[in-house]
């Protein structure tokens, strides 16, 4: 080969290296010029080739990747394995893989390669902020998701417009209330079909104006529904700005609120109806702090106070309140406020005219604060002005009523004594007289001269007793008697006028009547001694029946109904209402014939009253009538043990058998009753050790009463041991008897009496003093003392006498005509030791000396 050929080939290789040179130049530039990763690896892995992309990606410098493994820049141990095992295969390979930067990021490429020979050529793409996006799009895919599915549960209406407020979506509770579907409104302004005209024009505006400003709006506002119904909504309206800060849509949150405003409504209504009352009512309200400073009150106050509260005029509550009352005002206020329930107050208040008037204040608590005190108070005032000068009056005309009671009762106390006062000294020298021999004529003149005077005593007791019940001076004893024998005593009063008048008598009791009563056997005895007095005056033919019975309520207690039934002339009808009345009887008539003041029912009606019951009447012309008291009385119960004794009644009339079967209840006799033919009645009493006592005809007896029939057995027992009279002890005639008396004819007539008993040793005078200075030089047993006498009277001469004997005890006895409560409780204070009440007769007396005697004895 010529030079020339050399030259030429060595030219020709050398133009063909550089323009291979200015190829790989060429190729260089354009991949360094790529996003993306250009590689090349050998048949081991290891890099030959990579752009400048790499470093632009990863960070590392290619210069020192070069002869480093790929594998080594895959931060995924799983692809590392996967590409390791395709390494020598021919498929082309897509995957994605992860590649730790040098700054120790990592980024997502998305690889192709594939096999030339023994070397492989690939590219990597960077998907990592693709990766991202598409992460991001699927979250905000999911929370649109999640959105739309709690805008489609929730009860609010969710509207989402376009900028200029159309709407692109709404969900299922606004198709609900509105009525409208999303394709009914797509693309509109709810505004456009959704108000009415009672939608407030200002709240448009808002609104249009939120939107127009691109800001949103809070509004509340009244729409109509498709059906024309309204409906209030609370609207939340928001902007919504893409990533630019451009206003793409707007979401509205509609709250449904109508039932809040139709409570507001209510309440404002309700609110206004108060008002209403508050400015209605004439009592003064008004509403203040616990400092008393009134923040509200009513026109009512203001027509009270003449004083207008207001913001500008405050007023305390102290400024129209008397300095005086101040005081219970400010407890009132403490009382509330310590939780306690409200209470009235009545203060003195100064009003328009500025005069003190008198008010009931009345203060409750208002609410509390969070640590539970009072904050404010609710008051009203009640005008009591009126009402208080009227108790006033009435409490004048009370204490003047009760002083004209009193002056009454005192008159009637002071005539009683009076009267009473000489007719001691008439029925008593009468009863001193009738021990004395009278022919025949003048025991009938004294006899009619000692009835005028015990019928004027009577009448006297009568008036006094019923003063007594009128004016509440009665006091009732609350002690234990037995029934029986109280009942007995009154008919023991009343068996000889019975007799006179050829009337019967019979008293009976039901078994669950009990013996013993606690209660006011005297009252009990002047009740049954009225109402058997009336019955016998007003009945000329027939009889009398008691009749008790008892309604048990518990063990101790119960109702006792005592029944007084007569055959008389009976009372009318129209004449019974008036019957009870004082001073009052059937009809003058009856007034001019029998005789009698009217008092006598008059005292029993205040009797039953006293003691808490009632008495009540039935009654006919011409058969009779009957009263019935009905009395609440506690009882003692005891077991009584049955007798052994047996009462046999044969052919008993009906009388007789409950009288007889009274007699065997209160005694606890066994009781048996029997008819036999062609035998007379008769009452036998069997002991147990078959002794009898037979009466025969008890049913002939005038007045039958269990008691009666018990002495007339026990009276035909020869081997009973029956009482005798007491006997006068041998120390009775030498009493040493002291009587301060001022009265001349009622000394005479206890003297006489004194005599005609036995007792000598008797020193008279006339006024308490003479008796304090003869008790001081003698030693007296009996002291009798009148109480009104001149110089000294009898109560100051009894303090007197019992501080001057003080190693002596003397019985020292009232002997007085004034009969009354306090009289009695003033001799008890004095230091008397008994009472003696004027007039007396012989036997009172008698037994006063019996029981002092009794007393000397003991």
């Amino acid at each position: 080969m010529s030079a020339t050929d050399s030259e030429r080939e060595l030219l020709l290789q050398h133009r063909m290296v550089e323009e291979l040179a200015a190829k790989h130049q060429e190729f260089q530039t354009l991949t360094d010029l790529l996003e993306e990763i250009v590689f090349r690896c050998d048949d081991s892995g290891k890099l030959t080739l990579l752009n400048s992309a790499w470093t632009r990606k990863t960070g590392w410098p290619v210069n020192e990747c070069i002869g480093r493994r790929f594998v080594e820049f895959i931060d995924d141990s799983e692809a590392v394995t996967q590409l390791s095992s395709h390494l020598n295969d021919s498929e082309p390979l897509i995957s994605e893989l992860r590649i730790a930067s040098r700054f120790g990021d990592i980024k997502t490429f998305s690889m192709r390669a594939r096999r030339s020979g023994n070397t492989w050529y690939g590219s990597l793409y960077d998907v990592t902020e693709l990766h991202l996006a598409m992460g991001a799009l699927q979250e905000s895919r999911e929370q649109a998701r999640k959105l739309a599915l709690v805008a489609s549960r929730t009860d609010n209406l969710v509207i989402i417009s376009d900028a200029k407020g159309r709407i692109e979506w709404v969900n299922e509770s606004f198709t609900r209330i509105t009525g409208y579907s999303l394709q009914e409104v797509r693309g509109r302004s709810p505004g456009s079909f959704l108000q009415g005209p009672q939608t407030d024009h200002r709240v448009v505006e808002q609104m249009r104006d939120g939107l127009v400003q691109g800001k949103g709006f809070n509004v509340e506002i009244i729409n109509f529904s498709k059906n024309g119904s309204p409906y209030w909504l609370a609207i939340d309206c928001s902007p919504v700005l893409n990533e630019h800060g451009e206003l793409v849509n707007f979401i509205a949150v509609e709250r449904e609120i109508t039932e809040r405003k139709q409570t507001e409504q209510a309440l404002r209504d309700s609110e206004q109806h108060y008002r209403n009352i508050l400015n209605t009512v004439s009592e003064p309200i008004f509403y203040c702090d616990t400092d008393l400073q009134i923040h509200f009150a009513n026109p009512a106050w203001q027509a009270l106070s003449g004083k207008v509260i207001n913001n500008d005029t405050p007023q305390n509550l102290h400024d129209f309140i008397h300095p005086e009352d101040i005081p219970f005002l400010q407890q009132a206020r403490d009382h509330i406020c310590a939780g306690l329930p409200p209470s009235r107050q009545e203060v003195r208040l100064c009003d328009s005219r500025q005069n003190w008037r008198r008010v009931e204040l009345l203060l409750s608590s208002n609410g509390h604060s969070k640590n539970g005190r009072t904050q404010h108070l609710t008051g009203a005032l009640f005008d009591v002005d009126e009402r208080w000068q009227q108790t006033q009056a009435i409490l004048q005309s009370k204490a003047a009523a009760e002083e004209l009671s009193k002056s009454r009762t005192r008159f009637v106390a002071n005539m009683s004594h009076e009267i009473r006062t000489p007719l001691n000294a008439i029925l008593g020298m009468g009863s001193v007289l009738q021990e004395t021999d009278l022919t025949p004529e003048q025991r009938g003149y004294l006899d009619t001269l000692c009835n005028g005077g015990k019928a004027l005593l009577a009448l006297v007791n009568d008036v006094l007793d019923l003063s007594k019940l009128d004016s509440d001076e009665i006091q009732l004893e609350n002690i234990e008697f037995n029934l029986g024998e109280v009942c007995e005593e009154a008919v023991d009063i009343i068996a000889a006028r019975v007799e006179e008048k050829n009337l019967t008598l019979t008293m009976h009791c039901t078994p669950s009547v009990p013996q013993l009563i606690v209660g006011d056997p005297h009252r009990m005895r002047q009740l049954l001694i009225n109402l058997l007095g009336n019955a016998v005056k007003f009945t000329a033919q027939g009889g009398i029946t008691i009749a008790l019975d008892w309604q048990a309520m518990s063990s101790h207690y119960g109702t006792l109904h005592l029944d007084i039934i007569d055959t008389g002339i009976g009372i009318p009808e129209d004449r019974i209402s008036s019957l009870f009345n004082a001073f009052i009887q059937a009809d003058t008539s009856t007034t001019r014939r029998y005789g009698g003041t009217g008092l006598g029912l008059a005292i029993c009606q205040q009797i039953c009253t006293a003691m808490g019951g009632e008495i009540n009447i039935t009654s006919a012309v011409g058969k009779g009538t009957s009263f019935r008291c009905q009395l609440p009385l506690n009882t003692i119960t005891f077991a009584a043990p049955q007798s052994k004794n047996t009462l046999r009644g044969i052919n008993l009339d009906h009388r007789a058998q409950r009288v007889s079967q009274s007699l065997a209840h209160c005694m606890a006799y066994q009781y048996e009753a029997a008819r036999v033919d062609n035998t007379d009645s008769s009452l036998s009493l069997i002991s147990a050790d078959g002794n009898i006592l037979s009466l025969n005809s008890p049913q002939n007896y005038a007045v039958l009463t269990p008691n009666r029939l018990l002495r007339k057995l026990q009276a035909l027992d020869k081997h009973s041991v029956r009482p005798s009279m007491p006997q006068t002890d041998r120390r009775e005639s030498a009493l040493r008897i002291l009587i301060a008396e001022d009265s001349i004819p009622n000394q005479m007539v206890v003297d006489a009496m004194l005599k005609q008993l036995g007792y000598k040793h008797v020193v008279i005078v006339d006024n308490g003093q003479l008796a304090v200075d003869a008790a001081n030089g003698n030693n007296f047993d009996l002291i009798l003392l009148d109480i009104h006498m001149p110089v000294m009277d009898g109560l100051s001469a009894a303090k007197a006498i019992r501080e001057n004997l003080q190693n002596t005890t003397p019985t020292i006895v009232a002997a007085s005509a004034d009969v009354t409560t306090d009289a009695r409780k003033e001799a008890s204070d004095a230091g008397f030791d008994d009472w003696l009440p004027k007039p007396f007769t012989r036997e009172l007396l008698q037994a006063l000396l019996e029981k002092t005697s009794a007393q000397l004895n003991n």
